[in-house]
């Protein structure tokens, strides 16, 4: 980097002084200018003088940090919004796994449902079982747990990787901030445990790999990891790993260590637990259904299906790329005036924060480099598949994390390219916060005056702790200077504050746009207390996530079970049994009609008419 003359003198004492067959010191280690260890225990390596709180800034305090955003940001108003997307196929399984005691084959409507591994199933079902309690806030709850996992784990490997808490920590604001992120960490689906498993695995690969680590550490733990991330979604995230890891060995001539003994054996984790629930699942759906598809048709259907020609749609093929960048956002911004000034990196030396100096060991340097090439390559191959979607490209997300914050965390105050750059981030920060504090303002005469907003205590207790999160995020912003770890603290302190603000406000008045809540709760008043309630091929309905556990559920009327007295089923269903003379035996009596928002009418039946009555 360009230094300052003092900063050059004080960097030419450093390496005059010092011994160069000295180890490199540890974490927390820092030379002064006579070549002595120093506290305080933080080793930021760059070329300008540590500002207080960067010197403050040790791995536990960050951890702290990072769980105190976490909290904020994915906690409030976690149960608030009914069942979104996907969310009850990954739901609805893990409560039959419950009921039925099966936990090898997720099924949905008394079908096998064996699209996807059952990783998030079974999370599910352990929430369930743990709280003792089957809603919203208890299935999003996993999800919300893996991302703590996430962030904390990023936080360790880039603190170790860099030898910088201030590194770990920007890596996880910019992931938990992030908009895929925020997105489905909020929702019970796949992507907040397959990015997490990846991005321990990887995470631990590089800090273990560039600071000569121990070899199984390096190579056997992330094996674990991405067998975990094997039973959470299939093999996609292998490529986000062994991309950047493969280019990082060919920079560095290691290509040996592939074959080392503890990469062998990491293999074994990796491919174990998927291969056994695999064999164990074709077997199960063939007990339960002979005529339900192999889980190994399913997987190459799929398959085949995001390759094939005939899925290929111009519009959406041309706009995935974007929306991976979307995903990134708002750091997506930051990340471009890096890659838009390395043209004056080259021409004048290192007029900017860069990803690595000269003081860098020559693995990171490696590392920088084969993460940058095999994650943006892999990303681009992964989005220009004939029918794919931006998520796929999720994985690669904790790599560009560690990636900017490894950057952001090289910028110096003191040259005036990094400074405008803070300065610029300051201003952002500063805008957000004016923008935060003006609906704070206008947010209590208007929650009281809107009709569909109903007083709730716990809406106010939040919005007080806006208040606390936008002062300490105001003391951040004016009373220090633009420095990366007081933009970074106050961002989040920002970020917090509109993620409460959008729990306390947003999402009770976004009740009255519910469609899928209002059917279960129609349904279940509809329903007696000792109702013995039968569902009869529902397939996947959002809608009976809020019926009441204890149902069954089957696609043939011959396996009603005794004692059933009323039936829920698509009205197309109920006619077509009617033909049948065992089910018309039964005497069914409409006393519900309803409309779900695939605009497909069920009906509640009640069983026991004259016939029965008669026998």
């Amino acid at each position: 980097m360009c230094l300052t003359p003092a900063g050059e003198t004080a960097r030419i004492n450093n390496l005059k002084n010092s011994d160069p067959s000295e180890p490199e010191p540890e974490d927390g280690d820092s030379p002064n200018e006579s070549g002595k260890t120093a506290v305080p225990p933080v080793e930021i390596r760059t070329a300008h003088t540590r500002p207080p709180i960067e010197s403050w800034l040790t791995r536990p305090r960050a951890l702290f940090i990072i769980f105190l955003l976490w909290a904020f940001v994915y906690l409030p108003g976690l149960g608030t919004q009914e069942l979104k997307g996907e969310e009850a196929r990954r739901i609805l399984p893990a409560r039959t796994m419950l009921q039925s005691g099966d936990y090898i084959l997720p099924q949905i409507g008394g079908q096998p449902y064996n699209r996807k591994p059952p990783l998030i199933n079974w999370a599910v079902a352990a929430s369930f079982k743990l709280t003792g309690t089957q809603n919203e806030w208890t299935a999003r709850a996993p999800s919300a747990i893996f991302i703590l996992i996430l962030g904390l784990g990023i936080t360790c490997a880039g603190s170790a990787l860099a030898k910088s808490p201030l590194v770990g920590i920007l890596a996880a604001i910019f992931l938990l901030t992030s908009a895929a992120i925020f997105d489905k960490g909020r929702l019970a689906e796949i992507e907040p445990l397959y990015i997490a498993c990846t991005a321990l695995a990887f995470g631990t690969w590089s800090a273990s790999w560039v600071n000569k680590g121990n070899p199984w550490i390096t190579w056997f733990l992330p094996g674990i990891f991405l067998g975990l991330g094997m039973l959470a979604k299939g093999p996609v995230h292998l490529l986000f790993y062994y991309a950047p890891v493969c280019w990082c060995l060919a920079l560095s001539n290691r290509w040996k260590q592939l074959i080392s003994r503890e990469h062998l054996a990491s293999l074994i984790p990796l491919i174990a637990p998927v291969t056994i629930w695999g064999s164990m699942v074709s077997k199960r759906t063939q007990e339960i259904s002979s005529t339900a598809p192999k889980s190994s048709d399913v997987w190459l259907d799929q398959l085949i299906g995001r390759l094939a020609p005939e899925n290929f749609e111009v519009l959406s093929w041309i706009f995935t790329p974007f929306e991976v960048l979307i995903n990134f956002l708002p750091w997506f911004l930051l990340l471009l005036v890096f890659l838009y000034r390395l043209r004056a990196i080259r021409r004048n030396g290192a007029p900017l924060g860069t990803f690595t100096d000269e003081r860098d060991s020559p693995r990171l340097k490696q590392w920088v480099r084969g993460t940058a090439w095999g994650t943006g390559i892999t990303a681009l191959i992964i989005t220009l598949l004939p029918s794919s979607e931006a998520r796929y490209a999720d994985p690669g997300l904790p790599a560009l994390a560690l990636l900017l914050a490894l950057a952001v965390a090289r910028l110096n105050p003191q040259e005036k390219p990094d400074r405008d750059v803070l300065l610029g981030w300051r201003s952002i920060n500063r805008v957000l916060l004016a923008l935060a504090a003006a609906i704070l303002l206008c947010l209590p005469p208007v929650t009281l005056l809107a009709i569909s907003w109903e007083f709730n205590s716990a809406a106010w207790f939040a919005l007080g702790c806006i208040d606390c999160v936008l002062l300490i995020a105001l003391g951040f912003i004016l009373a220090r200077r633009g420095t990366p770890a007081t933009q970074a603290i106050a961002s989040a302190c920002l970020a917090s504050s509109i993620a409460i603000l959008y729990a306390a406000a947003v999402l009770p008045a976004a009740k009255a746009e519910d469609d899928v809540r209002p059917i279960g709760k129609e349904i279940a008043a509809a329903l007696p207390q000792d109702a013995q309630l039968c569902i009869l091929s529902p397939g996947i309905r959002p809608f009976l996530f809020y019926l009441a556990p204890g149902y069954t559920e089957t696609t043939r009327s011959s396996e009603i079970p005794e004692g059933t007295t009323h039936i829920l089923t698509p009205r197309r269903v109920f006619q077509e049994k009617l033909l049948l003379p065992h089910f018309a035996a039964l005497a069914p009596k409409e006393l519900l009609g309803i409309t779900d928002k695939r605009d497909e009418d069920f009906v509640l039946l009640q069983l026991g008419g004259e016939d029965i009555e008669e026998e």
